[in-house]
């Protein structure tokens, strides 16, 4: 029995396990509370990403979008939580 990798079950079951790698890499980044502004940030990339149907690899992106919206979400959260 042959498996297309093509079918409409495969690729719905595909797409469901990389959100939920997303999900515990997310949960991972968020593990000390402070980066949770980048975490939310490399979440909303990479969905959106998917959302454009342009897949991929799940960890990389993530991890380089972290690294490029570090500074930007993580002071925000800050200047929040001063204001707050």
């Amino acid at each position: 029995m042959k498996i297309n990798l093509d079918s409409p079950v495969i690729v719905f079951l595909t797409t469901v396990a990389d959100f939920m790698i997303l999900n515990i890499l997310f949960i991972l980044c968020c593990a000390p509370v402070i980066t949770i502004g980048p975490a939310v940030s490399a979440l909303y990339t990479i969905t959106m990403r998917e959302a454009r149907h342009e897949g991929g690899y799940i960890f990389k992106p993530f991890f380089k979008a972290f690294k490029n919206n570090f500074k930007q979400a993580f002071l925000l959260p800050i200047l929040y939580l001063i204001i707050g």
